[in-house]
């Protein structure tokens, strides 16, 4: 269930980056994956949550980190490739 939660957070958040073609505005990206994050970290420490909903919540936190540091790592290339 972790990997299905990691694999399908990461491709919903490149979908948006792309759909709607939110790559010129970098803050609006970061605010998209601080929520995520804000809503696994939510879901992780619920009292209420069950395991199955903790290991989606570990896919939520994990995938928008990993998107995170891949945008970052993309922006990076951009500005060293065009100057």
């Amino acid at each position: 269930m972790k990997l299905l939660s990691f694999a399908s957070t990461l491709l919903i958040q490149f979908s948006f980056l792309l759909l709607l073609k939110l790559l010129d505005n970098f803050s609006f990206i970061i605010f998209l994956i601080l929520a995520f994050i804000a809503i696994g970290i939510k879901m992780r420490i619920s009292e209420t949550s069950t395991p199955k909903l903790k290991e989606i919540a570990w896919g939520l936190i994990f995938a928008s980190l990993t998107s995170l540091f891949l945008i970052f790592v993309f922006i990076v290339w951009l500005t060293f490739q065009f100057k």
